[in-house]
């Protein structure tokens, strides 16, 4: 299962430390990431150039193994954080071709609503019902 995890830093906590300290944090969560990209359990990551904060792309067995794996970089407790999760290109598309039906019949039944509200559009009420139920 593969994350997009997104950290940021939370400067209501981050300026009560000294910027020494922060810099070290920084530095302590390279190392981390690195060591777990060799693991396999980091896909890749990198720090935000316009702002503070981070992106890394966990490669985990369970929700339980991110939880651990997030929570121990060491930038954690000054970032707030935010997880999605992924799908690649494979796991998409397979999924993709499996709903392809239903999308597309959602689709005509909903263009079938709209082209058949337009014809009501003026006649009252919201949606197009002029007040009556059809």
């Amino acid at each position: 299962m593969k994350y997009v995890v997104t950290y940021r830093e939370d400067t209501a906590v981050s300026t009560n430390i000294p910027a020494p300290a922060i810099v070290e944090f920084v530095e302590a969560s390279q190392n981390y990431l690195e060591d777990l990209k060799r693991k396999g359990k980091v896909t890749d990551y990198g720090f935000h150039a316009a702002g503070h904060g981070g992106t890394v792309i966990f490669n985990v067995a369970n929700h339980g193994e991110l939880s651990e794996l997030t929570e121990g970089v060491p930038v954690r407790p000054l970032c707030s954080m935010e997880s999605t999760p992924l799908c690649d290109q494979e796991e998409f598309a397979q999924a993709f071709r499996k709903q392809k039906p239903q999308i597309l019949s959602m689709w005509e039944k909903r263009q079938a609503m709209m082209q058949g509200s337009a014809g009501n559009v003026g006649s009252g009420g919201a949606g197009g019902y002029g007040g009556q139920r059809r």
